[in-house]
């Protein structure tokens, strides 16, 4: 600097950024599962494993939000699409949190159904146009950064990713 006194600075600028994660403001391992019937009146057991969740980690009321309606409409389309009979089912909804990664397992024994292959809903075209259903799957997958499926054992496994 000395050798350009008086002189406009125009070159050789350096910038250092740095992001410092204090151990104790760090979101800590949690894992739990929720378990529910086929039953839409207990959709509300969702919200309150998700609050549970945010005593946890810092998520903002609006990430929460869309989590809870990507995992209701999920749910709620297994509820009405995956089973033939009129018989309590189980549906589970394993979440677990590490470092900044949330993921939730979300099981049925339904009739196989692979979400992820599923078409995009068509949101562009006019309401009088669209077919019935695929938003909540069009939710599901623009609330997460994954969506994975497999079948195991007669059981369906939706894997959703969430980095936060």
């Amino acid at each position: 600097i000395h050798f350009m006194t008086g002189s406009d600075q125009s070159d050789d600028i350096s910038m250092l950024g740095l992001r410092y994660h204090h151990p104790e403001l760090a979101p800590k391992p949690f894992a739990t599962t929720l378990y529910m019937s086929n039953n839409l009146n207990e959709l509300e057991k969702i919200t309150a494993i998700l609050d549970e969740l945010q005593t946890h980690c810092p998520l903002t009321d609006e990430l929460k939000s869309s989590i809870n309606l990507a995992l209701e409409e999920i749910v709620v389309n297994i509820i009405n699409y995956a089973y033939t009979d009129t018989k309590h089912h189980q549906i589970a909804i394993y979440l677990s949190l590490f470092q900044n990664k949330l993921e939730f397992a979300v099981s049925d024994d339904g009739k196989a159904f692979d979400p992820t292959k599923a078409p995009d809903a068509d949101i562009d075209a006019p309401i009088e146009d669209r077919s019935i259903g695929g938003l909540g799957i069009f939710i599901a997958r623009q609330t997460m950064d994954e969506m994975e499926y497999i079948r195991v054992d007669e059981t369906n496994i939706l894997l959703m990713r969430k980095t936060i």
